[in-house]
């Protein structure tokens, strides 16, 4: 299993589109619906909108979106918490409020709830997990609090959700998109700074590749590049 990632249900029977699926599958409805170009452009202007920008289509490919994996219902009050899902086995526990929103410097986050997970995540050795709140998603009731899961040794998967509002419940139905988990390889690298006249031959003829690369196309030469470099 040197090269991969297994997502484990501990509850027999688990659909396997609510298996954390991979991100590229799993695009935001309104970046689907976005055109390439603004009003008026052609092909060949330069801009358009973000579904043109390669940092978009690199953030939105990156590792697996975790899906709700039952409906759940969350009361969303501070004091008297409380959780519903279909069978016990789907359970949820309240994260203390003395362990986190006690100490931000905001009153925005009402209650935080852990879950039992029937996921167990395995990775390589030297690798783990970041899981990462849906950026983009722009959810004004809830959002999942990112970490990073040893996963090579840990393979606990306890998701933590933090709900916001005035709503008295809310509501998650299953299959739901609640966060991304972005595998990756343990290390350290060491930062310089240079000037351009500073830096090794090799250095140099890597930016002039990048540079050049994809010169002659519209769209895409941000692949062509990157693909270079590899």
């Amino acid at each position: 299993m040197n090269n991969k990632i297994e997502f484990i249900s501990m509850i027999e029977g688990m659909p396997d589109d609510l298996y954390p699926q991979p991100s590229r599958s799993e695009y935001p409805q309104w970046f689907k619906n976005m055109p390439l170009l603004t009003n008026g452009m052609k092909k060949y202007n330069r801009g358009g909108t973000v579904k043109r920008c390669p940092s978009f289509i690199e953030w939105f490919g990156q590792g697996y979106i975790l899906k709700m994996w039952s409906d759940v219902v969350f009361k969303n009050d501070s004091k008297y918490w409380e959780w519903h899902t279909p069978d016990h086995l789907f359970a949820w526990d309240r994260h203390p409020a003395n362990q986190f929103e006690d100490f931000l410097p905001h009153d925005k986050v009402n209650i935080v709830y852990k879950a039992s997970s029937p996921l167990k995540v395995v990775t390589p050795p030297g690798w783990s997990c970041y899981e990462l709140p849906l950026l983009f998603d722009y959810n004004n009731d809830w959002q999942v609090m990112a970490g990073i899961n040893g996963t090579d040794t840990f393979h606990e998967w306890n998701t933590t959700i933090c709900l916001f509002g005035d709503k008295e419940e809310i509501f998650i139905p299953r299959g739901t998109p609640i966060s991304q988990i972005v595998p990756f390889k343990r290390g350290s690298l060491k930062a310089e700074n240079k000037h351009y006249n500073q830096i090794s031959k090799q250095t140099k003829d890597r930016l002039n590749k990048s540079q050049y690369g994809g010169k002659s196309l519209f769209t895409g030469s941000y692949k062509i590049r990157r693909d270079n470099e590899n």
